[in-house]
C-alpha cells in the first residue's frame, strides 16, 4: 500500500537543500510530499529521488555526480567502456540490419513486438519501449522491422534541439529509431519537437523550429512529418508533465528480463558476426558469462557479450580474469538471496538484513521483489 503524503516539517532541512541542488528549476516537477517516505533512511530517499526523476536532475549537478564516480578508477574505466561500446553498438546494428529475421521465443517480447509491427504497418505513428540498457530492445525492434520487410534510420548518439530537428527533416518519411539519445528526456524544445511529430493539427504533422537560417544551414523552418518513431529508452520520467504528454500519444510498455530470458537474447546474438571472430569464441565468450554471473550480477546485458569478445579477442587465457574484474554484483540482491534461502522466516531475514545494511523493511522487500522478476516469479514469498 503506497505510503501517506508526508508534510513539510517532515522533510529535513539538509534533503531540502539535496533537492534544490539535483533538481532546481525542475523541482516544481515534483511531487516530493507523495514521493518521500519517511519510513525509509535519508540515504534510501535520496537514491530513491536520483532514480526514478534521473532525466529531471539538472546538468551541474549530472557533471558533480559524473566528477565524483569518476575519481573511482574502476568507475572511469567504466564510463570510457561503456562510451567505446556505444560506438561498436553503431556497427553491430548494421550487421544486424543484413542478417535474416529469427522467431525469438521470450515471454518479454510477446507485448512489445505487436505494437512495433503496428508501427510497421502504418497503424500507429509510434510506441515507446523503455527497459534497462543493452537487454534487448535494440535487437527486437530491429528483428521485427526484418520480419516485416520495414527499412528505417537509426540515431543513438547525443542530440540537442537542433541537430534532433534536423535528423528528422532529413527522414522525414521514414521510420526512425530513436536508441537511448541522451540530451532529449530534459529538454523542453527537443520534447516539443517529437510532440510535433506525433500530434496531428488538421490532418498533418507539422514540424517547426524558430530560429535563424544560418543556423538551419538550408534546412526550413517547418516541414511535414510523414514518418514513424520507434523510441528506445532505458528510463522515462513519467511524472514530467511534457513527457508523460507525448507518451500519452503512443503505445507504451516497459520491458523487464528475467535473468534467463536476458542469456537466452544473448544466446542469439552470438550467432551474429563480430568483427573477425568465429562462432567458436562467441560461443566460449557466452559460457563464460553464464558462468561467472547469476541474477545479482548488475547491468549484465548484451554489452557484457560484447565486452567478453573483445577480451578473448585480446588474450584468450586472460579474458576470464579480465571479465570477472569488470562484472559487479548488487551487494542487497546478494544478501537477501542468501537471507531467502538461508531457512530463516521472514522477519529474521528482515532483521539480518537491516542488521547488515541499515537499511529499512520496505528495502528489503523491494530488493526481494527484484529478485522474483529476475527469476520470472510473480509471486510468492
Amino acid at each position: 500500500m503506497k505510503q501517506l503524503s508526508v508534510t513539510e516539517k517532515e522533510i529535513p532541512d539538509n534533503f531540502r537543500k539535496f533537492l534544490k541542488e539535483a533538481f532546481k528549476d525542475n523541482l516544481d516537477n515534483i511531487d516530493v510530499f507523495s514521493e518521500f517516505d519517511k519510513s525509509l533512511s535519508l540515504s534510501e530517499n535520496k537514491t530513491h529521488f536520483l532514480e526514478a526523476f534521473n532525466s529531471m536532475l539538472s546538468p551541474e549537478f549530472k557533471e558533480k555526480l559524473m566528477l565524483k564516480n569518476t575519481k573511482d578508477n574502476g568507475e572511469k574505466f567504466k564510463i570510457e567502456e561503456m562510451n567505446r561500446i556505444k560506438e561498436e553498438e553503431s556497427k553491430l546494428i548494421q550487421e544486424w540490419k543484413k542478417s535474416d529475421y529469427e522467431d525469438i521465443d521470450i515471454k518479454s517480447f510477446d507485448v512489445p513486438k505487436h505494437f512495433l509491427t503496428m508501427v510497421c504497418k502504418g497503424i500507429s505513428k509510434s510506441c515507446f519501449l523503455i527497459g534497462q540498457g543493452g537487454t534487448g530492445k535494440t535487437y527486437m525492434a530491429i528483428n521485427i522491422l526484418k520480419k516485416e520487410k520495414k527499412d528505417y534510420v537509426y540515431q543513438n548518439t547525443y542530440s540537442t534541439p537542433l541537430e534532433l530537428y534536423k535528423f528528422i527533416y532529413y527522414n522525414k518519411d521514414k521510420l526512425i529509431i530513436l536508441d537511448d539519445v541522451e540530451g532529449i528526456w530534459n529538454n523542453d524544445k527537443c520534447l516539443a519537437i517529437l510532440k510535433a511529430c506525433l500530434w496531428e493539427t488538421d490532418k498533418k504533422y507539422m514540424v517547426t523550429m524558430n530560429t535563424t537560417d544560418k543556423v538551419l544551414d538550408g534546412v526550413p523552418k517547418a516541414f511535414e512529418f510523414t514518418g514513424k518513431i520507434i523510441i528506445l529508452s532505458n528510463k522515462l520520467n513519467l511524472n514530467d508533465l511534457h513527457i508523460s504528454a507525448l507518451v500519452s500519444r503512443s503505445n507504451y510498455f516497459e520491458l523487464n528480463f528475467t535473468y534467463k530470458e536476458i542469456l537466452r537474447i544473448m544466446k542469439e546474438i552470438v550467432k551474429k558476426p563480430y568483427k573477425n571472430t568465429d562462432i567458436k569464441l562467441r560461443q566460449k565468450a557466452f559460457d563464460m558469462l553464464v558462468k561467472n554471473t547469476d541474477i545479482t550480477t548488475q547491468e549484465l546485458n548484451f554489452r557484457s557479450l560484447v565486452r567478453t569478445y573483445d577480451m578473448l579477442i585480446y588474450d584468450e587465457n586472460k579474458a576470464e580474469m579480465l571479465l570477472k574484474a569488470t562484472l559487479k554484483v548488487n551487494e542487497d540482491l546478494k544478501l537477501v538471496k542468501e537471507l531467502m534461502e538461508s531457512g530463516m522466516n521472514v522477519q529474521q531475514q528482515i532483521a539480518e538484513f537491516s542488521l547488515k545494511t541499515g537499511k529499512s523493511r520496505i528495502t528489503y522487500f523491494r530488493t526481494k521483489e527484484k529478485i522474483k522478476k529476475l527469476m520470472g516469479e510473480k509471486n510468492g514469498n
